[in-house]
């Protein structure tokens, strides 16, 4: 993953500066790295979008504009508005391209659906795991296939695949997934309705 260019200005902080830069198309953020404070900052909102969307979770960029000379980069993480009203703000980490780092990376389950059709149930327990690798090598996810699991089955953190260079941070012990029997409601007989009881003594003679 080669870095992709991204303009950004410094900005001012305060809630109402935040709102004004929303407003106009822009989402501020801060660059954290070399030790120091971080660095406001504001990017375009839709030059942000677009690299991300191009670059996975962890997109590698290169910050040009308010430094001296690019400053390589990761999204670290993005905050957004919670009723889906795009980002709110914009965390980046400076990183080193010869210096591995630990990152947070999706796992994703392949093969489900031929569980589901044998009524088995996939369980996710971890959802992402750390690895170390280097930042031009950073998955979008990490892929493990169930399919032959059986129910009772598990898969723990120190099964699951890397790509090369990657080592695993998390606990190797981490439950990650595991495999049940689907629940299958008891089907419900209906009751059969009672027979009458033959009538007797003055019912059964009418109007006699």
């Amino acid at each position: 993953m080669q870095p992709l260019s991204m303009q950004a200005a410094l900005r001012e902080s305060g809630k109402g500066e935040a709102r004004r830069l929303r407003r106009g198309g822009l989402v501020p953020g801060v660059v954290y790295g070399r030790g120091g404070p971080g660095v406001p900052v504001v990017v375009g909102l839709r030059e942000l979008l677009r690299s991300v969307r191009s670059g996975g979770r962890h997109t590698l960029l290169a910050l040009e504009g308010p430094f001296e000379g690019p400053r390589t980069v990761v999204v670290k993480d993005i905050q957004y508005h919670p009723t889906g009203g795009g980002p709110l703000h914009v965390d980046f980490l400076e990183v080193s391209l010869s210096h591995r780092l630990t990152v947070a990376v999706p796992v994703f389950a392949q093969g489900v659906e031929a569980l589901e059709e044998a009524d088995l149930v996939v369980q996710h327990q971890a959802r992402e795991l750390e690895i170390e690798c280097l930042p031009t090598e950073i998955p979008d996810h990490l892929t493990v296939d169930v399919r032959g699991l059986k129910p009772g089955d598990q898969l723990l953190a120190g099964e699951v695949p890397l790509p090369p260079g990657a080592r695993m941070v998390s606990d190797p012990d981490t439950l990650v997934l595991s495999v049940l029997a689907a629940r299958v409601a008891p089907v419900e007989v209906p009751e059969e309705a009672p027979e009458p009881a033959p009538e007797t003594g003055a019912a059964a003679r009418g109007g006699q």
